[in-house]
């Protein structure tokens, strides 16, 4: 698993979930992205609980178990926002 109790995720954008079918290829990988996800997408929450058996976390705030594949890799977030930055200086 890659992040840990206390690290802060974002969820991927819906337009993402919209474009990209996620086929489960082990049993650990049967947590599917369902539509009441959508409210959280684009969001970020602190990682509450990890559940190292079952390879999903619970978010603080929400009501569902994600796993590594729901969420934007931070380095590429912050690299954007970088990008961002240097355009506008």
């Amino acid at each position: 698993m890659k992040y840990n109790v206390g690290d802060i995720v974002q969820i991927k954008s819906l337009e993402w979930y919209k474009n990209n079918v996620i086929t489960p290829r082990r049993m650990s990988e049967t947590f599917k992205f369902v539509p009441d996800m959508k409210n959280y997408c684009g969001l970020k929450f602190k990682i509450i609980r990890k559940n190292e058996k079952l390879q999903c976390y619970e978010l603080e705030n929400t009501d569902f178990y994600f796993m590594d594949y729901m969420f934007d890799d931070i380095k590429e977030i912050r690299k954007t926002k970088l990008k961002k930055l240097y355009k506008t200086l």
